[in-house]
């Protein structure tokens, strides 16, 4: 009868044992789970473009080996690096809330966040390197089959200023300098400028929404690398053509 008496006394903690292993258990499975989808969708080519815009496993393990070269772990998480990454352009591409991708990657809202905000800064340091303003030679020996035609042969890229809806500054000077009245809302610009094949050539610094495509265009260092000849394909030509009155460039 003692042991009866011990055994039931030891009743209540292995109960309390087995309920903490069936939450271990099932977060275990949960997880397996969520890796099994992430590798559908890193090895299905539809997928993989759907959820991040890269057409194929080996553009996102080209991107991935890039970023892993500017990496230092600073988020503890049982997701891999291709995982962290895959989360990161899913929101860059989808726009995903960090609610939705917690739950799709079975991890908390703030791991999720966090992953977001440490490979940010590494995709900013590794997409610099592709930034880079190409000669006429190398933009008219990759002419896309659309510029073939004379009209469009001495394009030498396509100009736009791009806005980013941004939460609304606490600072009054701040808010009055990112506000966009055509978005009616708070924005931060940039000039981009592509090349025909699709590369991206310029990125301007970022600018408050209350910025004008003139003034950026005048003062965002694009104008010193212009030459004469230069044909760009802008939205509104002639607020760009405006800035070049001593250029022999068309818009």
């Amino acid at each position: 009868m003692k042991k009866v008496a011990e055994y039931e006394k030891m009743v209540p903690a292995m109960l309390k044992k087995q309920k903490a292993l069936s939450v271990v258990n099932e977060n275990l499975r949960s997880q397996l789970l969520a890796q099994d989808e992430i590798h559908q969708i890193l090895n299905s080519k539809k997928l993989l473009e759907f959820y991040t815009g890269i057409q194929n496993r080996d553009a996102f393990n080209v991107l991935l080996d890039l970023c892993q070269e500017e990496w230092q772990p600073s988020v503890e998480t049982h997701l891999e690096p291709a995982s962290q990454l895959l989360l990161v352009l899913m929101r860059l591409r989808l726009g995903l809330l960090f609610k939705d991708l917690a739950h799709r990657f079975k991890i908390c809202y703030s791991t999720a966040s966090l992953i977001f905000s440490d490979w940010m800064n590494i995709l900013y340091a590794v997409g610099q390197t592709f930034v880079m303003w190409c000669t006429k030679k190398s933009i008219r020996r990759n002419l896309h089959a659309a510029f073939q035609n004379p009209t469009f042969k001495k394009v030498r890229g396509l100009i736009d200023c791009t806005e980013v809806f941004i939460e609304r500054p606490t600072s009054l000077n701040a808010r009055a300098q990112t506000y966009s009245s055509y978005k009616g809302h708070n924005t931060v610009k940039f000039l981009v400028v592509t090349t025909p094949a699709g590369g991206i050539s310029f990125v301007s610094k970022a600018w408050g929404g209350r910025a004008s495509d003139k003034e950026i265009t005048a003062n965002c260092g694009l104008l010193d690398l212009v030459e004469p000849g230069d044909v760009y394909l802008v939205d509104r030509a002639l607020i760009v053509r405006s800035c070049l009155p001593q250029k022999d460039v068309a818009c």
